[in-house]
């Protein structure tokens, strides 16, 4: 498994509303020098997502990139006007937004680069978050409910509440 780090900065505006709205990671422009090694992602690798310097998020690709033009992702109309260009790569990912500060070691300068001394962090984060998941941690309690009261149970719109 490889580390990588993606940045979400298009000039001055971020694009991790849109990794995280449709499920996936891209970059690249027709003026974009910093492509990096995308071609050697694998499906189970993770990614440091960056708002520029700064660790916002962590993924696992569910998929290699490729580009958009042969994928069968398709972004809304304004969405692939601003975003999408002749080489833009992408890839289907888990993304979790991180929830502490966290200093892993990552080039802040390209957009896409790989991350192999930030890999044991990441790693150990991302096992983390997913036992988070599996433990229950978020789990909601559910219960059937009546809309009015009736033989003295509580009903959702009921006046008085019955003990």
């Amino acid at each position: 498994m490889n580390v990588w780090k993606i940045g979400t900065r298009w000039g001055a505006e971020s694009v991790l509303d849109k990794f995280i709205d449709y499920g996936i990671l891209f970059f690249g422009n027709d003026d974009d020098k910093k492509m990096g090694d995308c071609q050697n992602v694998r499906e189970g690798d993770l990614f440091v997502i960056t708002e520029g310097k700064t660790p916002v998020a962590i993924a696992k690709a569910l998929s290699r990139f490729q580009p958009y033009s042969t994928s069968d992702i398709i972004f809304r109309y304004a969405d692939e006007n601003d975003f999408i260009y002749s080489d833009t790569m992408i890839c289907r990912a888990q993304i979790r937004l991180l929830t502490e500060k966290v200093s892993w070691r990552i080039d802040p300068r390209k957009r896409f680069c790989g991350a192999p001394l930030a890999k044991k962090g990441v790693e150990n984060y991302w096992e983390a978050l997913i036992e988070q998941d599996i433990t229950g941690k978020f789990d909601i309690t559910s219960r059937t409910v009546s809309l009015l009261q009736y033989d003295k149970k509580e009903g959702l719109f009921s006046r008085f509440k019955t003990s």
